[in-house]
């Protein structure tokens, strides 16, 4: 953990560590940001977010990415537990599961977000799992569940995971076709025909994300 936290350095929505500390039992504590609340907790509370309130969240979480990807690390377990709160300010946390210049020892994470479980996916790992997760949360956050309800895909025959993941879902007819269209092409399951993170900072929904915008230009988020 503190590894990553010291490869990340700060961000206004990067959860920030302070130092670490190995107690006399031979742990290791992080001291970190103190944050109000996570995304999952909001949205039990809430049930769902208006589309411009969800839209708002993802961008701080796109954010949040950009400047991971800027340093050579790859989340793996975004989900609405892992981004906290600081008043209406995201901050992505909890980086065991991340991927530093391309290696890690560790596959698993959330099974409907991170896409990543070898035994049942056999996808490789690659920044575009997250991209996948970005899907999935502005999904979420809009419907107060995934597409394969609170269970998640795997519920009732865990052998047809693959299937019900590649399966078309529901999606609601009253959003915008810039944020269906968003979510469409961050969930497909085919990592080739999945949107790259070149056209995630392009995409119109994100036309107003000032790290978008910024990172447009920068032909290294090609390869990512």
């Amino acid at each position: 953990g503190s590894v990553v936290y010291s490869r990340i350095g700060k961000h206004q929505n990067v959860l920030q560590f302070f130092e670490s500390r190995e107690a006399e039992d031979g742990k290791m504590f992080l001291m970190l940001e103190l944050c109000e609340q996570n995304l999952a907790e909001r949205l039990k509370a809430k049930g769902k977010f208006t589309e411009s309130e969800a839209v708002k969240v993802l961008k701080q979480v796109v954010a949040g990415c950009l400047h991971l990807l800027s340093r050579g690390v790859v989340h793996r377990d975004i989900k609405p537990e892992n981004i906290l709160f600081q008043g209406a300010v995201a901050k992505l946390a909890d980086f065991g599961m991340s991927d530093i210049d391309g290696w890690s020892s560790i596959i698993g994470g959330e099974l409907d977000y991170t896409v990543r479980l070898k035994s049942i996916t056999n996808i490789s790992i690659t920044s575009k799992s997250d991209v996948w997760s970005l899907g999935l949360l502005l999904y979420e956050m809009i419907h107060g569940t995934t597409p394969w309800g609170r269970q998640g895909p795997w519920a009732g025959n865990r052998s047809t995971f693959r299937e019900r993941l590649k399966a078309p879902f529901e999606i609601r007819r009253d959003l915008s076709s810039r944020t269906k269209d968003f979510i469409l092409r961050c969930l497909r399951f085919k990592e080739g025909e999945r949107m790259g993170w070149q056209e995630v900072v392009s995409h119109p929904l994100l036309i107003d994300c000032e790290a978008c915008t910024a990172l447009n230009s920068q032909p290294r988020l090609d390869g990512v």
